[in-house]
């Protein structure tokens, strides 16, 4: 009986230690790559979700800016990435989708070298205006532009937005000017 019981206190504690060694992700820093420089929208959420994470997972999360390229650094970044589970990767939908149109080359394919897990927020753009023009909507704005031709300029951090500007001012017959936007010019 000591031999059965003997064995019985073995096979249990075998069982729960190959338990236990199958439960241990995450068992270091995970890191959070970005594709926008500090201090904007998208990295304060993102700083907002490591510290939640955080708190669930037990490990440290290092959000980590990585700018610039028109957001192709961070997506080859991500695509470099050991696929181990210790990088997350919010990327935006321009690196994901349009950049593929807009450049020659990309060093990573979308389409291969990334999985989706969840659309982790939405960013939502809105068009301003100074006051100081008296217009009070698009169709206003538009005509304002036509009689002030090439004056009136407009800029956006996102290639989204210009498509979307481009269009309607093709829609419109709007003359409004592009004043580039460094971040991915």
């Amino acid at each position: 009986m000591k031999k059965f019981s003997l064995w019985l206190i073995l096979l249990l504690s075998t069982v729960t230690v190959a338990g236990a060694q199958t439960n241990t992700y995450p068992s270091r820093t995970i890191r959070m790559i970005l594709a926008v420089s500090v201090g904007g929208t998208s990295d304060i959420f993102a700083r907002a979700l490591s510290l939640e994470l955080q708190k669930r997972l037990g490990q440290p999360i290092v959000v980590e800016n990585r700018a610039g390229g028109g957001m192709n650094i961070a997506g080859r970044a991500c695509a470099d990435a050991a696929p181990d589970g210790y990088t997350i990767c919010l990327l935006p939908s321009e690196s994901l989708t349009l950049n593929q149109f807009i450049y020659k080359s990309l060093s990573f394919d979308a389409e291969k070298d990334f999985a989706p897990v969840t659309n982790a927020f939405f960013n939502p753009q809105v068009m301003v205006i100074a006051s100081n023009l008296g217009v009070k909507n698009l169709n206003e704005l538009a005509a304002l532009s036509k009689s002030r031709s090439g004056t009136l300029s407009y800029s956006t951090l996102s290639v989204l937005m210009q498509i979307a500007m481009e269009a309607w001012k093709k829609k419109t017959g709007a003359d409004l000017v592009l004043r580039a936007s460094p971040r991915w010019r």
